[in-house]
């Protein structure tokens, strides 16, 4: 396993708009970035990640933000 990204920024592809500062969740079904939360189980949300910029390159990207380092 190699880190590839401890904090910084980085651009995401994703169908929907984020709010600026808004939670950052990963769907277990398909690993798709989401920004609301699925039902019980079924999403994961992200700790250290917020969306700086939501809608980047023509709105199928979202620049987010990695705040901290989360290695357990």
């Amino acid at each position: 396993m190699v880190e590839i990204l401890v904090r910084g920024t980085i651009a995401v592809k994703s169908a929907q708009g984020f709010d600026p500062g808004g939670k950052v969740y990963i769907r277990k079904s398909d690993g798709r970035i989401v920004k609301n939360a699925g039902s019980e189980g079924s999403t994961v949300l992200l700790e250290n990640v917020r969306c700086r910029v939501p809608q980047v390159m023509g709105g199928t990207c979202n620049e987010m933000l990695v705040t901290a380092r989360n290695v357990q």
